[in-house]
């Protein structure tokens, strides 16, 4: 797996903390941001990579610029643990078995218009 972060700070107490920049019109509620999995990918990358130890929480947050006729920029924080990079490996390696299988299962969203795959989705 190969991602990016946008930013990786260190806290007072010199603990790693990931920081993703995002655009959005709404509000994030906090269950969304608990649930989200790009920072729970990035907690893995850093558990993986031997920047955090394997017990270790790792604190995330988004930094939010909100598209309102007033720009208002937002904070969201969260933390990811050995649980759910246990979670977010299952689910990628779960993924993965389906996709070296041809398994197609339809999502429809918001890259719906521009997906290679839209009139299989929409036949499915």
């Amino acid at each position: 797996m190969i991602g990016v972060i946008d930013l990786l700070l260190r806290d007072g107490k010199g603990n790693l903390v990931v920081v993703d920049h995002k655009t959005s019109k709404l509000a994030k509620s906090q269950s969304a941001v608990d649930s989200d999995l790009q920072t729970t990918a990035y907690s893995y990358l850093l558990a993986a990579n031997r920047f955090v130890f394997p017990l270790a929480e790792v604190q995330a947050r988004f930094d939010v610029l909100r598209k309102l006729k007033t720009p208002k920029f937002e904070q969201y924080y969260t933390r990811r643990g050995p649980d759910s990079r246990k979670r977010f490996a299952h689910l990628t390696a779960t993924v993965l078995s389906g996709i070296e299988n041809r398994v197609f299962l339809p999502c429809k969203g918001w890259l719906c218009a521009d997906c290679e795959y839209g009139e299989a989705c929409q036949n499915w």
